[in-house]
Formats: structure tokens, C-alpha cells, sequence
């Protein structure tokens, strides 16, 4: 074989294992966040609290259980305490307004200008 195609060969190589490195990368398992064990048990002020004194790494993409009382419910998403916002992929109908609940979620972070934190994929825990 001529040099050429050798560098050839191994410049084809180096692409396909670039190639599916990248791939494995972007297209990585999501996070199942039912399943997963929350770090952290928290009330909804104590969370608003971490993230205005700036401990939010406690917090921040970390699977939560947040307790609070029901104060406002639209579409797929809730409020607790009016601090924090819980969206749901299908809200459940089994609660109601000033109704004291837990729900499991992940954090996603704060929203200054609302002054919430905001949590996905939540799901209520009895």
C-alpha cells in the first residue's frame, strides 16, 4: 500500500471514532427523575432562600422533593407558595388550590425577575 492511502485509512479512522464520540455525546439517556432518589427534602421558602443567599449548587439540576401550599394551578404547571413554579408533562387532578402537597421534580433554577424557582418534570408525591 502507498503512504497515501494509509493516511487515507487512518484520516477515515480518526473521523469515524470522532464521529461517534460526538453522536454518544448529544445523544446521551436522559435523566429518568421519577426513578431517581431526591437529594435534597426542602420546604418551598427554604429553597427560595438557597438561591437568594447563593448556595444554589445544593439545589441547581438536582432531583427535590419541595413541600408548600397549593396558590395558583394553570395549564401543566402550579405554583407553591407563589415562590415556587412546578411544571408537570400531565398535571394530575388529584389536588387543589391551598391544598398542602409534596412534588418530586428537578431544579432548573431561579427567575429573578419573578423571584421563583422553577422545577420540570414533576410528579406528586404522597
Amino acid at each position: 500500500m502507498s503512504n497515501r492511502k494509509k493516511i487515507g485509512i487512518l484520516v477515515l479512522l480518526g473521523l469515524s471514532v470522532v464521529a461517534y464520540l460526538g453522536y454518544t455525546y448529544m445523544y446521551h439517556d436522559h435523566r429518568d427523575i421519577q426513578s431517581e432518589a431526591p437529594s435534597l427534602t426542602i420546604s418551598s421558602s427554604q429553597l427560595v432562600a438557597l438561591f437568594e443567599t447563593e448556595s444554589a449548587e445544593e439545589a441547581l439540576n438536582k432531583t427535590l422533593v419541595v413541600s408548600g401550599v397549593v396558590t395558583k394551578i394553570d395549564g401543566s404547571l402550579i405554583t407553591l407558595d407563589d415562590v415556587v413554579d412546578c411544571v408537570f408533562g400531565v398535571l394530575p387532578e388529584s389536588f387543589y388550590v391551598n391544598e398542602r402537597i409534596h412534588v418530586k421534580g428537578r431544579c432548573i433554577g431561579f427567575d429573578d425577575l419573578m423571584g421563583t424557582v422553577k422545577l420540570d418534570q414533576c410528579q406528586i408525591i404522597n
